[in-house]
């Protein structure tokens, strides 16, 4: 119904987050990101400054959507092939336990062999989102250990997300949940390599830390001790380093919509892309834009909008016609209250100075991961531009709750509204 792509954020449960029964479709496009992943340290390490004022909830969905991961990245050698396959791990102490590697479905290994495309044809549309039932398929390829020397199979599954990590796991299935569910349905391999205490064999899947076992010269070595050294290791060897990964990734503002602002940009077939010029800022909507449905950027049907000259060359070009998501206006509208009537700039710096930040936020919890995490973005990269000083946007937040009718919130798609 949407018709136009969304952020990671506006995905719930594999279905857009305005319609809960419309499963969202991954496709390959070109389209606009702002870089929110270069502030995802800060943004999680000043969560702490928020504590007290902030509900506890909100911080804790926060620091579980950004999602910091240390661990170690290491490659496997294809059989045969110069091929590498490079994996995150946050538990390279269990490499010796690794009986399969993983892939997702966008990996390079994948996308380079035709062979694979009908096996594809498995996967339900739900990939990657909410808790859908783990499937997969055996590629045939192997690759080598680089710990151990032996040969592993390379598998293909639906719960391996190309944006995260490397987009390659080694399963472990004596060790991780996820991995035994999956290993065990399709018969493949379980070697434990992490014991509670020498000689003892714990239930598994068994996912604490303990001391190594049948894991070579680190054999007896308390676990987190030999996560240490293997990680070190491979860096010697040249075969791995030490990595940090987050879940939260770029912020996908395209939208193939005439409601939003006009991303300022135009492309010259000389040029490439080009910003449009400070003086020629804001680009305004058309009034006479075309609103059909059919999914594409009703601006693309709109030739006096369209078509423009390049300003580095002058020479004819086209003007961008996705909009920015309305999320990007949200992340900074309460800014614009302090200094409404400036028509030369956003706001005054000074007004800002005054009122921020702001000292009671209203809102709800349901944008914990949506406008309350742009929002906290878009004031630190407002601060780095030296548009305003203050680091967050609001020390203290109350989330309301929402009216609900028959248990659900009121929807228009529900038919469930009070009017």
């Amino acid at each position: 119904e949407c018709a136009t792509v969304l952020a990671n954020e506006q995905v719930v449960n594999g279905c857009c987050w305005r319609h809960e029964t419309l499963p969202v479709e991954q496709k390959e496009l070109t389209q606009w990101f702002v870089k929110i992943t270069a502030y995802a340290d800060e943004l999680l390490n000043e969560i702490g400054g928020l504590e007290g004022g902030w509900p506890d909830r909100v911080l804790a969905m926060q620091r579980n959507w950004i999602g910091r991961s240390e661990g170690a990245e290491v490659d496997f050698t294809l059989d045969g092939s110069d091929e590498k396959i490079r994996v995150f791990t946050t538990r390279v102490d269990t490499i010796f336990g690794a009986t399969c590697l993983i892939l997702s479905r966008q990996h390079p290994i994948v996308k380079a062999r035709p062979e694979f495309e009908d096996k594809d044809a498995i996967f339900p549309p739900e990939e990657g989102y909410g808790d859908v039932e783990k499937i997969g398929y055996d590629t045939g390829l192997f690759a080598i250990n680089p710990f151990s020397g032996e040969k592993v199979p390379v598998w293909v599954a639906n719960f391996v997300l190309s944006g995260y990590g490397t987009g390659a796991i080694m399963a472990v299935p004596a060790h991780d949940e996820r991995d035994f569910e999956f290993c065990t349905k399709y018969g493949l391999p379980i070697v434990p390599v992490v014991t509670t205490a020498p000689n003892e064999e714990p239930e598994l899947p068994f996912t604490e830390y303990g001391f190594s076992q049948n894991s070579g010269q680190w054999s007896g070595l308390p676990t987190a001790e030999a996560r240490q050294q293997m990680a070190a290791f491979a860096k010697e060897k040249g075969f791995g380093e030490t990595a940090i990964t987050f879940r939260i990734k770029d912020w996908g503002i395209s939208r193939q919509r005439y409601w939003g602002t006009p991303i300022p940009m135009i492309h010259c077939a000389t040029c490439g892309v080009v910003p449009v010029p400070d003086k020629d800022l804001p680009v305004i909507l058309p009034k006479d834009a075309q609103l059909t449905g059919k999914g594409e950027s009703p601006l693309a049907r709109t030739p006096e909008f369209v078509n423009v000259d390049c300003p580095k060359c002058g020479a004819p070009a086209r003007r961008e016609t996705d909009t920015m998501d309305t999320f990007v206006d949200s992340s900074w509208y309460f800014y614009r209250y302090c200094d409404n009537k400036n028509n030369d700039a956003p706001f005054d710096s000074e007004a800002i100075k005054y009122w921020f930040p702001i000292d009671q936020y209203i809102g709800g919890v349901e944008h914990a991961i949506l406008h309350l995490i742009y929002s906290r973005f878009w004031t630190k990269m407002m601060r780095d531009l030296g548009l305003i000083t203050n680091d967050e946007p609001a020390a203290r937040l109350f989330t309301q709750g929402m009216v609900i009718k028959d248990g659900a919130k009121m929807s228009k798609n529900k038919g469930n509204v009070i009017s």
